[in-house]
């Protein structure tokens, strides 16, 4: 992801406390001194199941909110802010991809990028195998 958005370091989790008793976490955080980079990370392969449309839902609402409360911040007023939902299959980010679902049409809106990121085959095998085990784990269980 660094390389590919032209960070000089890999953009780490940052806790954020707009006010006290309020937290909330984004995946992935960098800034330096002329940008600041935010990403929630869904990494999910194949079709998305309601609950999971809901997951990226949510965290478009993560990002907006942190751009909201942070734009009082000193640094926010004068640095370029992106903020992304990094996906790593091109199948699950039609969610955000395509203009014909609301969720899509808001993150447009709302200026959240879609960013795909290439898995090697291992990590996609890996990544495959525990999907499997979740389907296993939650299988018969209410949600």
């Amino acid at each position: 992801m660094a390389e590919r958005l032209g960070l000089k370091s890999r953009p780490k989790p940052q806790c954020f406390k707009p006010q006290k008793g309020v937290r909330f976490e984004i995946d992935a955080f960098y800034t330096d001194s002329e940008k600041i980079v935010a990403a929630e990370i869904f990494a999910h392969i194949g079709k998305l199941k309601p609950a999971q449309k809901a997951k990226v839902a949510k965290d478009i609402l993560k990002l907006v909110l942190l751009q909201h409360w942070a734009q009082g911040q000193p640094d926010w007023e004068t640095k370029k802010v992106k903020l992304y939902i990094v996906f790593v299959d091109p199948e699950a980010a039609v969610l955000l991809t395509s203009l014909n679902t609301w969720v899509g049409f808001a993150g447009k809106e709302l200026g959240i990028e879609p960013l795909i990121i290439d898995l090697a085959p291992d990590e996609v095998a890996l990544l495959q195998e525990a999907q499997k085990m979740q389907n296993l784990l939650y299988a018969g269980k209410d949600s």
